[in-house]
């Protein structure tokens, strides 16, 4: 029976070609690399990438950053126009082929909205370093569904995909496994997949690859943490009687007396008398103990590292002033998000706009004017210093989301009076023309003061 060698979710394995019609005959040489979506952790077990981020908060916090981040930013449409400029493309026309593509990433499944797609493109990305969407047309017959315009995107859990590698291409199919057992099976210029860069495979890398050592550190950290408090194997100290050994039924009457007087929360800080000849001796703290809360706030700046985020964005406020967090807030969008949003900008319109004629003139772009716009202080300073050079009413109306007044006063542009032209800069005068000019300007402001005496007065 011929095999073939299938990477998934949980690890690289060798399936038997039943039910795949599809395999191919032999191996790729990449099947050598390894592919795995787990994490294994201190005790010899693992948890998936979706148990990590469920488990971890700060994989957690830095995941939503981005999934939050590019559920609020509008993904638009434009086509070039006649005269060259851009002009949005709107979904309101039925009939138009260019707002089909804008209802498809407005609704791309029934019942769910954009920020749905952008926020499962982001988080799956973020997760495990791929997305895997599937363009449909229900409403069309099976048989001609290629040739037709897709109205849905459904965006496909990557634990549930199988990704069969190539002879003559890196892959040739991805197949996506049902609950109960089906097979789908898709070609790579059926879907629309969008990898992370990785230097080994044509499947891409998750941030949680670079993250094992730490995210195991973690993990054991805040088990050890949590059975210190759990189990009480070593209590806090000890009361010791000197020079004599106590009898089992004695050594349990002090202990139920002393939990009953000093223990639980309660009892906290009250002042102990010790009868019997006890004493009481401290347990100390090793040193690996006392550097678990070190090593927990490394683990935060590792994770934001990975994710390539300023620590202030996570909410990491250990070195924050108002001024690198205004910054900071910039720098995110520009550094982190604008790069993730370009990646899955064009690996869209590879998918859409290059496979199918009718959108082949529309550009998609993620709209950031928005949250990179200064606070109003700043934009107000702005504008002025627009006015002044020639824009108008209606263009600044525009940057602020607003629409135009179509006045004629709106459209128009004003500058500076006092700014004039070089080749029209009046004559440079020499130094007799100077004096002779004071002496006008001295003889004009005497004649207006004797203008202002009142009668009578005296000169």
């Amino acid at each position: 029976m011929a095999s073939n060698v299938v990477l998934t979710p949980t690890g690289r394995r060798t399936v038997e070609a039943r039910g795949y019609p599809f395999a191919p005959s032999t191996v790729s040489a990449l099947s050598t690399l390894a592919y795995t979506s787990n994490v294994r952790l201190v005790g010899g077990y693992s948890y998936s990438y979706a148990q990590i981020y469920r488990s971890q908060v700060w994989v957690r916090r830095a995941i939503d950053k981005y999934v939050w981040s590019f559920g609020q930013l509008p993904l638009k449409t434009y086509r070039l126009s006649a005269d060259g400029e851009r002009e949005r493309v709107r979904g309101g026309r039925v009939d138009s082929r260019p707002s089909q593509l804008v209802r498809l990433l407005a609704r791309p499944q029934p019942g769910k909205p954009g920020s749905y797609l952008r926020q499962f493109i982001t988080g799956s990305l973020m997760t495990y370093g791929n997305y895997l969407g599937v363009p449909m047309n229900p409403r069309t017959l099976i048989a001609a569904r290629s040739v037709g315009l897709p109205t849905e995107l459904w965006s496909v859990p990557w634990w549930m995909v199988e990704v069969t590698e190539g002879k003559e291409q890196p892959i040739d199919w991805f197949t996506v496994r049902g609950a109960d057992g089906q097979a789908f099976p898709y070609r790579p210029e059926e879907v629309v997949h969008i990898p992370f860069w990785s230097p080994d495979s044509p499947l891409g890398s998750s941030p949680l690859e670079s993250l094992r050592q730490t995210l195991a550190i973690e993990d054991a950290a805040i088990r050890e943490t949590r059975a210190s408090f759990e189990n009480g194997a070593r209590p806090a100290g000890a009361f010791v009687v000197p020079e004599r050994a106590l009898s089992s039924d004695r050594a349990d009457e002090i202990r139920r007396e002393l939990e009953a007087t000093y223990g639980g929360p309660d009892n906290a800080m009250k002042i102990a008398i010790l009868n019997g000849n006890l004493e009481w001796k401290p347990m100390a703290f090793s040193h690996r103990e006392l550097e678990l809360i070190p090593t927990r706030k490394l683990t935060r700046e590792e994770v934001a590292a990975a994710f390539q985020i300023d620590p202030t964005q996570l909410g990491i406020l250990d070195r924050a002033t108002f001024s690198n967090v205004t910054e900071a807030h910039r720098a995110w969008y520009m550094d982190s998000v604008n790069p993730v949003a370009v990646h899955i900008e064009e690996h869209l319109e590879a998918a859409f706009l290059g496979r199918y004629p009718e959108w082949a003139d529309l550009d998609l772009e993620f709209d950031l004017a928005e949250v990179l716009k200064g606070d109003l202080p700043a934009r107000a300073a702005a504008y002025q210093q627009f006015i002044q050079v020639g824009f108008t009413a209606d263009e600044i109306r525009h940057f602020e989301g607003l629409p135009a007044l179509g006045t004629p006063m709106s459209q128009q542009g004003f500058v500076q009076s006092a700014l004039m032209p070089l080749a029209g800069a009046p004559p440079e005068q020499t130094g007799d023309e100077t004096v002779m000019n004071a002496l006008a300007d001295a003889v004009v402001r005497r004649i207006a003061e004797r203008s202002l005496t009142p009668p009578g007065a005296s000169e």
